[in-house]
């Protein structure tokens, strides 16, 4: 899978639901396999509040990649970042899913709020090519001229929102915008994002979370390799 990486990438896989539902109880389980029995995470960290508890291992730096599981009372999200290669991102959070599936067994399909992905990909500042040296935009620079000045046009954020007819699946993505990110001095920031807001009744929950991160991952190679390949200098 072609996706460009400064090192910097950052990825996310997040499962809300419509209420509180996960217990004390499962998360000291969850906690115990995985951090007492599988030795997967070696720390863990309790926020203030109904804050999610966070797993994690590694520092963020090349030689100890961050990942992390968050559970909360209605929340569970995985995260890995900062030199985490995304085949290790995939594989890593592959493995998990049955454990994600598992916290949330029998739990009815009506009460997921729906699956979230993200993946953050900051971008060099001086990597980043001109709407103008790009062909494929030649109709948006043509347009944007109309109603602002070259001089302004220097620099500008993008943003762009899909979603299928009964806004089941949704796919997005800012560009320059840091959306709740802090910003990287020297890079531009890239977030895609896709979500699954409404799940099939008979469907296996953990069946659900498996086809949700294959389609994720199709349209995060495909906006990697036609859209974002454009955008860097050689």
């Amino acid at each position: 899978m072609k996706i460009i990486d400064f090192d910097r990438n950052a990825y996310q896989l997040g499962i809300f639901l419509k209420f509180p539902y996960i217990s004390g109880d499962k998360v000291a389980e969850t906690v115990q396999q995985l951090v007492g029995e599988r030795k997967i995470f070696r720390s863990v960290l309790k926020g203030e509040g109904q804050a999610p508890l966070t797993l994690s291992v590694g520092e963020g730096t090349q030689a100890a990649p961050l990942f992390q599981m968050k559970i909360g009372p209605d929340t569970l999200s995985l995260f890995g970042g900062w030199f985490v290669v995304h085949d290790d991102w995939v594989k890593w959070r592959n493995s998990l899913v049955p454990m994600l599936a598992q916290i949330l067994q029998r739990i009815p399909n009506d009460l997921v709020l729906g699956f979230f992905n993200q993946c953050s990909s900051p971008i060099p500042t001086d990597r980043v090519k001109r709407l103008a040296e790009i062909p494929e935009m030649k109709l948006f620079e043509d347009f944007f001229q109309r109603i602002v000045p070259a001089e302004n046009r220097e620099r500008g954020n993008s943003y762009v929102s899909f979603s299928d007819a009964e806004s089941k699946r949704f796919v997005e993505w800012y560009f320059g915008g840091w959306a709740g990110f802090a910003p990287i001095p020297g890079y531009e920031n890239v977030v895609f994002n896709t979500r699954l807001n409404i799940l099939e009744r008979d469907t296996d929950l953990r069946k659900a979370l498996e086809t949700h991160v294959i389609w994720a991952d199709s349209l995060l190679e495909k906006f990697h390799s036609n859209y974002l390949s454009l955008l860097i200098k050689p």
